[in-house]
This record gives structure tokens, sequence and C-alpha cells, in this order.
């Protein structure tokens, strides 16, 4: 190093973001080496250091250029300092090692999808990478699903044990190619390989040979076991019923879709109904599958896709093996991830071949190690935005900016399904879903990701979220450790995940309409609550009217017990005379005595407030569905009675609907749905059709949910909980306040069901939010003059 020359000065920039794993360095490369400017880059835990040195106006040029250029490019990041320190005489610019800060903690970038270069160097038999599944790139593959201790260097990898050929460490060197400072660059001589395996364990393949042999075990209608980056799939043809229906034993549903894998984005218009929207959505680097209603007559399928659905979950190739197979197949494959909670949970061959004995033909897989499983993402349109029902592949960890606290913090997410969420500084991630937690397999794998985020993130956490519920195993974990444990209500987590970052909480009115797994107060299930919040003070001020759910918690999926007791709150012992004949010939007089018993001697029984429930027996109801058998389903049924090309506010006017006051000093509200039900059951017994009470119900809802906020007046309304999963009633009811001037907020790009709680409560922690509900006399006083008369 010289001494500096004349006029140079020297500058620090501290650069802090989620940018490991990304062309971000590359391109700091590119623009100094434009502005001829010397000296270095240099990674750390959260971000990057640069010093820059030369002449004043060549400085403040790539300041310039540096905040405008890399904004545009869509990099999140912040200039945290410039500062001038003392010329050094750098002859050069360099990328100097990094460097472990004590900052506490890392961030880290989820997984993308193979870019369309990458794919096609996969698919040239001139080019080096030929058949090659692990062709990755700065602007694509994977990031978290192979870092171990964050991806500051190769070495924190799984890749780690993979040295750099000669070739390699070229493109890695060489700023005009797209792996330059690639952290991950591998090719088939210095990287993993691959290998097909027999159902016994014998190597049958290697390399490209594995795939073509791959490809005819499917063709002749097999089952193939795939050993991805991110756990194990299954794959098979989706055209065929025989191995769809070996997948579907496997995975014990006789009802959930079995994604359907196509080659090209043009494929689709064939299966289902899509907009841009969704074709935008699919060719997006998070590779998501997206649930869209299936058009009518698809005989291409299998029937065993989607038996009972009138609903597709189809993707695009999200890895190279993937790609690589429908390359060689040009077929619609149904594609499973082991990931998939219904499944047995995989990581090593062994695991597998014991896992997936006498369901599968052959498997695929390489020396590279699984660090963790993940799920596929799944999305579906909702108000016209892009809506998660699973998190998972692509989005995990999914980066939320957070105001207010620095303190390093972990969520813990629900009681039946759940995510970790982890606070460092401002920014928070949430991390894959976990559940039931009932099971044995799904607890393990609680305590597993907690482990392994503690270490990837490299995160001492201060203080444990929690759910409020003490019978919540989440909750008991964080009571039994020596860690400082903050409890969140529930529904007050619902609803902070719906605020979105720097939104000011000022006469806010929110709904948290949910599964109703959250125990409230006086031993309730809630799931049916309206809440008022000002500045971090919150008041429940509107509940949806209780009723029994025999059964409790382990009811929470049955929709024929959830419509059991909805009857039984409005027509007591009456409820027989109006079931519906079709569902009162399913019982015979031994099982409704049974039942007269479980709800006089309230045997299992939990009063529940859920909006969820609710539907899901007015489903069997209307659609004799007797349960919801996975996420979405029920709500999916629901859609299939309706006409999408249907004005649904025309020709139908709202059923009864009173608000009424309760508790002694009629603080609280209540939506009484029993005049409703009682005008379903009418309509019922007149012949009317379900799509016409449907209409009804949407109606009546909007008309509860209108008069609230006509008489509050709030400034935003959050709509929060899975009963907004049911879409085509969400879309009525925010078009109906948006018609009426009041501005409707979903949660955004954060799972609606309790997968997206453990963001609200690290949001209720950084906002300060009141543990406990203040009581705000002037709402209260408000909602009093709300008539309790229906409005017509």
């Amino acid at each position: 190093m010289k001494d500096a020359s004349p006029g140079f000065v020297r500058k620090q920039f501290l650069v802090r973001g989620n940018l490991h794993g990304s062309r971000f360095a590359a391109a700091v490369f590119l623009l100094v080496r434009s502005l001829n400017l010397r000296g270095w880059i240099r990674p750390f835990s959260r971000g990057y250091e640069i010093q820059l040195e030369g002449d004043e106006g060549t400085l403040k040029a790539f300041e310039n250029q540096f905040l405008s250029r890399f904004q545009q490019a869509d990099y999140r990041f912040e200039l945290v300092s410039i500062n001038r320190i003392n010329p050094k005489g750098d002859m050069s610019f360099s990328l100097r090692e990094a460097e472990n800060r004590q900052s506490g903690g890392r961030w880290v970038l989820p997984d993308r999808g193979q870019c369309s270069e990458c794919v096609a160097e996969m698919l040239n038999p001139d080019n080096r990478r030929f058949f090659y599944p692990y062709t990755f790139c700065a602007d694509c593959g994977p990031r978290y699903s192979i870092a171990r201790k964050g991806l500051l260097r190769r070495g924190d990898t799984s890749l780690g044990k993979y040295p750099l050929c000669e070739q390699c460490l070229s493109e890695v060197g060489n700023s005009r190619d797209r792996r330059f400072l690639h952290l991950v660059n591998t090719c088939p001589i210095c990287g993993p390989s691959v290998e097909l395996w027999d159902h016994c364990g014998v190597v049958k393949g290697r390399q490209r040979d594995a795939f073509i042999q791959s490809a005819a075990v499917i063709e002749k209608g097999g089952v193939l076991a795939v050993k991805e980056i991110s756990g194990f799939s299954l794959v098979s043809l989706a055209t065929v019923n025989e191995p769809v229906r070996r997948i579907r034993a496997l995975l014990d549903s006789a009802h959930q879709p079995i994604p359907c894998i196509l080659d090209s984005v043009d494929a689709i218009d064939a299966f289902v109904l899509a907009g841009v929207k969704e074709r935008d959505w699919l060719m997006q680097s998070s590779a998501p599958l997206l649930r869209m209603k299936k058009r009518n007559n698809v005989s291409s399928l299998s029937g065993q896709i989607a038996p009972f659905g009138s609903h597709l979950d189809i993707g695009l190739p999200g890895s190279g093996i993937l790609h690589l197979l429908m390359n060689l197949l040009h077929r619609p494959l149904a594609v499973i991830s082991g990931a998939e909670r219904r499944l047995p949970n995989a990581c090593t061959e062994r695991e597998a071949l014991q896992a997936f004995e006498g369901h599968i033909d052959s498997m695929l897989v390489s020396d590279l190690p699984i660090l963790r499983t993940t799920p596929d993402s799944l999305v579906q349109r909702l108000g016209g935005q892009r809506q998660v029902l699973r998190h998972g592949k692509g989005i995990v960890p999914q980066e939320i900016k957070m105001e207010g606290s620095k303190k390093e913090l972990i969520a813990l997410g629900g009681k039946r399904i759940t995510s970790l969420g982890l606070s460092v500084e401002e920014r928070s991630f949430l991390l894959a879903p976990i559940g039931p937690l009932e099971q044995g397999s799904s607890l393990d794998f609680f305590f597993d990701n907690l482990n392994d985020s503690k270490a990837l993130f490299d995160h001492d956490p201060q203080q444990l979220q929690a759910d409020m519920d003490s019978q919540a195993l989440t909750a008991q974990y964080a009571l039994s450790t020596e860690t400082k444990v903050q409890q969140i209500e529930h529904d007050l987590a619902h609803v902070m995940a719906g605020i979105p970052c720097d939104f000011e909480i000022s006469h806010v009115m929110a709904l948290c309409f949910d599964e109703g797994i959250g125990l409230g107060r006086q031993d309730e299930l809630n799931g049916g609550e309206c809440l008022w919040l000002e500045g971090n003070e919150w008041q429940r001020i509107i509940q949806f009217e209780s009723f029994c759910l025999p059964g409790g918690d382990s009811s929470i999926d049955d929709n024929r017990a959830c419509l059991f007791g909805m009857l039984h709150e409005t027509f007591g012992k009456k409820m027989w005379d109006v079931l519906p004949l079709k569902l009162r010939a399913q019982l015979n007089l031994q099982e409704i005595e049974q039942w007269d018993q479980v709800f006089d001697r309230k045997l299992q029984c939990r009063q529940t407030r859920s909006v969820t429930q609710w539907w899901f027996g007015l489903a069997a109801l209307l659609l004799g569905t007797h349960r919801n058998r996975y996420q979405g389903h029920t709500f999916s049924e629901l859609e299939a009675v309706m006409d999408r090309e249907m004005d649904l506010r025309r020709g139908v006017k709202p059923y009864a609907h009173p608000i009424n006051q309760a508790g002694e000093a009629k603080q609280m509200s209540i939506l009484g749905w029993k005049p409703m039900l009682q005008g379903i059951v009418t309509d019922m017994q007149q012949g009317r059709h379900a799509q016409y009470i449907l209409r009804r119900v949407f109606c009546t809802f909007s008309q509860w949910i209108l008069k609230i906020a006509a008489t509050l007046h709030p400034q935003c309304i959050i709509l929060s909980g899975s009963a907004f999963e049911n879409r085509i009633w969400t879309e009525y009811l925010m078009g109906t306040l948006t018609q009426h001037g009041f501005r409707t907020q979903l949660p955004d790009q954060i799972p609606l069901n309790d997968n997206g709680l453990a963001i609200g409560q690290l949001r209720a922690a950084s906002r300060g939010m009141n543990v406990q509900p203040t009581e705000m006399p002037s709402i209260t006083e408000a909602l009093t003059k709300i008539s309790e008369s229906s409005v017509s």
C-alpha cells in the first residue's frame, strides 16, 4: 500500500440490509470500477462495510449513483453512515474476508427458483453444466436451505465441503460473469453428485443417466422420491390414477389437492381459470404453488389430483431436478413436498426409504445434505392481492421490517399450528409452519426449529413472546424457561399481524375472525372478536355470539359438530326437527340420543365464538360437508357453489342481525347470529338454493360490520384470522366497506391463520401495546347507540 494520492479523501460507508447471497457486492464492484475508485468491500453479519478512496467529486458521484441505482434494483438496505477517515493509499478495489462483528445476530435470504439463464445452461448439450441440477448464479438458487451460520462464507453453508474447481473460481472472479462473487457456485466437476436408487437402496444410475432412468420410472406409472435441497418430494405423472392414488395413500387424505407442476405458464389455461396476476405470481423467483379454480371437465388430469374439490394447486418447476425431469417427460407432474405436515418427515436417504416404504419405486438422491425441511409455498388471489395460505420455500425466512424495539425476541406463535418469529433489531423473520403441535413428531420439529433458528441467526433472545392461553404447549414451554416471557392475547396478536409497519394506530377497528383456538376469558374459545385500537391501548368492543362446540379443541375441523352446536344453541332439543332430511337420515335414534346427552351434560363441550367454526357449521348445513379436510377445504366448497359472474349485491336482503348489549355495565356488544340461522333454516325449508342463502349471509355480515363502522368512524378496518380465507365472502365484504368510504387492510404477505401469529406477537412488543385491554368510555358509549333492531 502506497501513500495516498494528493487531493484524495477516504470515506467509510456502512450498509445494513439482508444482502448476503444477492448480487449486491458484485454490483458495488462494477459501480466502483466504472468510477475508478480504490478501496475495498467487506461483509459483516448484517450488511457490508465499504471503504473508498478518490477525489471528493467522484466519491459524491458514487454516493448519488449508489442510492439511485440500488434502490431501483429493489435491494432492501439502509445506508447507515458515511464517515470521512484517513486515506490509506489503496491501489485497487478488492473484496476482503468477512468480518464477524459482535452485533447480535445474522440475517438470511429465502431460496429462489432457478432463473431462465441457468435453466438454459442445464438444457444446452454444449454447456459444461448440461443436465446438472445444481446450476445456480447470483440471481437464483438456495440461500436459506443451505445456510448453516448465515451466508458470509462458503464454509458456512452445506456446500462448504465442495472446493471450487478452476473454472468455477474463474467465474467467481470475473466481474463480467453473472456468477461474479457468487458464494455457492458449483458445477458437475466440483459440486454434489446425483444417483438413482431402487426402493431397496441399490444404485441404478448416476448423473445424467440417473435422470433418464428416473424419467422412465415415472413414465411407466411409478412413484419417485426426490431428494431436494429443502427436503424429499414425491413425484409421479399427474395424468395417471394409480401412482397418484399411491401418493394419496401415504398422504392419508382423500380430499387434499395434490400439487400439479406444469412445464410452462402457458399450459395452465387448459386446467384452471387464471388471470394476468396469477401468471405473474407463478413466474416469481419464490416459485409458489397457486390455488385456482379448475375448469370444468379437466379430463387430462387424474381424478385423484383433486377428487372432491373445485380448485387445483398449480405450479411451475422450482428446482433444477424438476426442470430436468419435466424436460424429459413434457407432461404434468404430481409433486408433493415431504415437508407437508401429513407426510412422514425425512432428512436422510435411509429415513426416506423407511418412511416411504411400499409407496415408491425408486429414489433420486444426492450427497448434498438436507439441513432443514421446508414445505412448498401456497398462495391464492384475494381482493386482487396475493394472499399467502402457506409460507414455505421461496418465502421463508420472511423478512418483515419492525419499528421501535431493538430487543432480540423470539415469538412462539399459537397453540395448534404455529410458526416461529425472530426479531433482530428492527427486522423480524417469520419461519416455516409447524404443526399440529399435538402430534409428537411436530412437537419435536418445533424444538428442532427453535434450536436451528438460534444457531442460524446467531440469536440469543432477551425475551420470549407467547400466547396468553396457558394450555398452549408453546406458552408452557416459554414459562418453563428462565428467559423473560411476555404473553399476548391471541386475538390482539392476530390483529397486530395485519397492521403495516409505520402505520399510525389511531381510530383502528380490527376484526379477528379465526379458528377459535385461543382461549379467552370465562374459559371460552375466542375467534369472533372486534377490537378498537388507539396508540398502544386496545379494547375488545364486540364479540360474535358464542355457541357450544362439542368436543372442544378436538372438533376444530369437525363441520358437523360445529353445526350441531349452532343448532342446539338456537333450537335446543327441537334441533333435530329442523335438521334437513339428508343430514337427519345419516343419524339413527341411538346417535341422536347420544348427541342429546352430550349437550345436556356438557360432555367435553366448550363455548366458542369462532366465526370460522360458524362457517364450517353452515357448510355442513348447506352442503353436507362433514369435515374441513385440509386448509381452505370448506371455503373452497362454499366458493364452488357461487357463480363468479353473479352480482352478489343484487336481489337479496340480509337476515335479521341484532347487535345486543352484554354485561351488567353493557360494556360489550354481541353480534347475534341466531335469527340469521333461523332465517337460513326457513329458506331451506322453502326450497331456496344454497347459492341464494349464501348471498343473504354475505349481505348480513356486511350490514353488521357496516353498521358498526358507520357508528365508530374508524380510520382503517383490519381483517385478520382464518375466516377471511373465505375468498368470495371477504372480497364481497371489502367491496361493500370500500364502496361506503372505509379503508380495509389484510395482512401483507402473512398467513391469515395462526401461522402468522408470531409476527403479531412481535409487532405488539415493538409497538409497546398494553398486555391488558383498556376501557375506552367514548367507544363504549357510542356502541350503546347502535339499534338492537335488524337492518333491512
